[in-house]
């Protein structure tokens, strides 16, 4: 008898305490997959946006010590990485402000032949010591 008025509260519309039926759906995965792609590009689109760099500009931050680190990417290009303390500078802010992510390179450069950018770089911490 309680299982006939357990039946009859889903059914009566009347019932405030009617219980929710929940039908799983697989196009609920397509949904979380599309939202969780959707969401990993907007929240990455600052890594896609940073600036390149001029050589005149390349050889101020380098001359200033605010490069933290720098990765080649195929060899004629170069991913770098700004030191936190860079970041504080008040010609730096607009970086700051714009990414979500503090993970991404800060500047791209550009600078053709490898061996000659390793030159300057050496160039550089010489001229430095």
């Amino acid at each position: 008898m309680s299982e006939e008025k357990n039946k009859n509260n889903k059914k009566d519309p009347k019932n405030n305490f009617k219980q929710f039926d929940f039908k799983f759906n697989f196009y609920w995965i397509y949904g979380i997959i599309f939202a969780a792609i959707l969401g990993f590009q907007f929240f990455n689109s600052a890594n896609l946006v940073n600036s390149k760099l001029s050589e005149n500009e390349f050889k101020e931050i380098l001359k200033d010590n605010d490069i933290d680190k720098i990765i080649i990417v195929n060899g004629d290009v170069a991913q770098i990485y700004l030191k936190n303390e860079a970041l504080s500078k008040e010609k730096y802010k607009e970086l700051k402000d714009q990414s979500f992510l503090q993970n991404g390179p800060s500047y791209t450069y550009d600078f053709g032949d490898l061996q000659n950018f390793e030159n300057s770089l050496n160039t550089a911490k010489q001229d430095d010591s």
